[in-house]
């Protein structure tokens, strides 16, 4: 007899790399992660604007890297991973910087709805997902700068609005104060 191999096809899901600021997440970006994961075998999280820390951006990366880490752990996720991007001068020297520290291939696709970074990706030919392509349902009507408002504001909506691990690190970390600092300013 001779010996021959089968051919075991693999069906390889998508690398998806998914860019958002965060800050600081809420339902809405877990739910499009969680989407994300459960669609790919490798998410790859793009915290940006790392090197930022005001109004717009009152938590450092790893601050966010730590509350979508434990969001995600609540959802049972693993597939995933963290790269902080910070903000550069020149959309050519951020895509780099990304491109070389998130260890993007060409075949990667880009999760986003935003228009520079669909732009930014789309013209070095990396495929664009839309979120509302891989969420089924509604999209959570929330943006991060609502949150903040509500959350200064003393709005008792914003625990319905926040993720579990932006709510885990600030009734332990606190996190009312960072963004009250900057509004008070």
């Amino acid at each position: 007899m001779v010996w021959q191999d089968n051919i075991i096809e693999y069906d390889a899901k998508e690398k998806l790399f998914v860019p958002q600021r965060t800050q600081p997440p809420h339902i809405g970006h877990i739910s499009m992660l969680e989407a994300a994961c459960n669609n790919a075998d490798e998410v790859i999280i793009g915290i940006g604007s790392a090197n930022k820390i005001d109004s717009q951006n009152p938590y450092f990366a790893i601050e966010r890297e730590m509350m979508l880490r434990k969001s995600l752990e609540d959802k049972a996720l693993t597939n995933y991973r963290f790269v902080h991007m910070p903000d550069f001068n020149n959309d050519r020297d951020w895509l780099d910087y990304v491109l070389k520290n998130a260890g993007l291939s060409p075949k990667t696709k880009v999760v986003s709805g935003n228009p520079w970074v669909e732009q930014v990706f789309g013209e070095r030919g990396y495929g664009i997902v839309k979120p509302e392509e891989i969420i089924s349902g509604d999209l959570i009507d929330i943006s991060a700068t609502k949150l903040r408002e509500m959350i200064v504001q003393d709005n008792p909506l914003w625990r319905s609005y926040a993720a579990t691990g932006t709510k885990h690190y600030f009734e332990r970390f606190g996190g009312k104060e960072r963004i009250a600092k900057f509004y008070s300013e």
